[in-house]
């Protein structure tokens, strides 16, 4: 099945074209992986720096 992006799975987001933000959903059905770029610098670093997840502008849930 490979990985898939917000466009082949109906997902939107938010953030000015050249700089849109990005999601991708991969793993195996025993191990998912959700990952998800702030490609548009929007996401405050009050709310990223509160949660382990996110890694400088990629949050990243493992499932």
């Amino acid at each position: 099945m490979g990985t898939r992006t917000t466009a082949n799975l109906g997902l939107t987001m938010s953030g000015p074209a050249a700089t849109i933000n990005t999601g991708t959903i991969g793993g195996t059905i025993n191990a998912i992986v959700v990952t998800v770029t702030d490609g548009s610098g929007r996401c405050p670093a009050t709310y990223t720096g509160a949660q382990p997840a996110w890694t400088a502008s990629v949050f990243t849930l493992n499932m």
